[in-house]
């Protein structure tokens, strides 16, 4: 597949937020029940990833919280991780 195929079927489903990205307060994310694992990327330039993970990090103490230095939105490399969460570990 050429790199302009590959766009197109990309954005054929891809539907781009219009709206602000919600901000969950802390209090919300404190009430959350289940365990808790989220993958950020430090070099985000959507999102102020270095925030959220802080935000998260206080907000649960306890979740599974990681801050990829080297990545932005996009963070490859990560499935290994997150199937041993869902299985029931950490890594």
């Amino acid at each position: 597949m050429q790199l302009g195929e590959f766009t197109l079927a990309t954005f054929e489903h891809f539907k781009p937020r219009l709206e602000a990205v919600p901000v969950v307060p802390v209090e919300r994310l404190r009430e959350l029940v289940m365990p808790v694992q989220a993958h950020f990327g430090a070099h985000d330039v959507l999102l102020d990833q270095r925030d959220a993970a802080a935000k998260l990090r206080r907000a649960r103490p306890d979740a599974d919280v990681r801050l990829a230095e080297d990545a932005g939105h996009f963070l490859p490399g990560w499935a290994a991780a997150v199937t041993e969460f869902l299985n029931g570990g950490r890594s």
